[in-house]
């Protein structure tokens, strides 16, 4: 299993949550975010090899002290599906069976889950789809394929839909894992509250404490006042 961690430059990252952050702020944590989940991979044993999609220069060094690999994006065919693409078709010219594409901003990503959920693609079908839907059951946070090319990237409105049907188009299996951990991405103020809210943040690591500290104990509705 070879797996893929797209990743926008940390300067263009988390737009959208410019009302809570200022952009100093909102560049740490995409970095944070970045380095949390790799950091989660790093400790994931049946994965084969981890590929980097992103042209932050800063990831080269963070990639090489994991042992990882980064794939630049190609500056004449940028965007997300784009960047996956490339890195999809780099991985099997190399050897990939297996390819799995894991977002960079999932802020709850647990090794120990995620080598569950591999394990579980890999004891299925020849031709098998694993999806990990967002908390909304429409966007794609962890897309496992076999072979790896099976799909096309379709990310974009409502991918969890159609990948579903992708899948069932071209007879995969299809494996659907609901997960409170990686289903929640953090990318706009009501993902924050979010993520506060389950469990009260027990399971986030502490480090997003300190970036969020002014959401930490203020209640809902303050916390919705201040994303307004």
């Amino acid at each position: 299993m070879d797996i893929i961690v797209p990743a926008k430059k940390f300067t263009e990252a988390k737009s959208r949550l410019a009302g809570v952050l200022p952009a100093a702020d909102r560049e740490k944590l995409a970095e944070l975010l970045a380095v949390t989940v790799l950091r989660q991979l790093a400790r994931v044993r049946c994965v084969r090899r981890v590929i980097v999609a992103s042209s932050e220069p800063s990831l080269v060094g963070i990639a090489s002290e994991f042992g990882f690999d980064i794939l630049a994006d190609d500056p004449l065919n940028r965007g997300l599906n784009a960047s996956v693409g490339r890195a999809v078709r780099h991985a099997m010219s190399t050897g990939a069976q297996d390819v799995g594409i894991v977002f960079s901003d999932l802020p709850l990503f647990w090794a120990d889950e995620f080598e569950e959920i591999v394990r579980r693609h890999l004891a299925g079908a020849p031709r098998q789809v694993t999806l990990v839907r967002d908390r909304f059951g429409m966007g794609t946070n962890v897309r496992l394929c076999r072979p790896g090319d099976l799909l096309p990237p379709l990310y974009g409105r409502n991918s969890a839909s159609e990948y579903q049907k992708a899948a069932v188009a071209c007879g995969a299996e299809l494996l659907v894992v609901e997960s409170d951990r990686l289903s929640h991405d953090l990318d706009q103020p009501a993902d924050v509250d979010a993520i506060f809210d389950l469990e009260h943040g027990r399971l986030l690591p502490s480090a997003f404490h300190e970036t969020f500290k002014g959401w930490v104990g203020c209640d809902v509705s303050r916390r919705q006042d201040k994303c307004a």
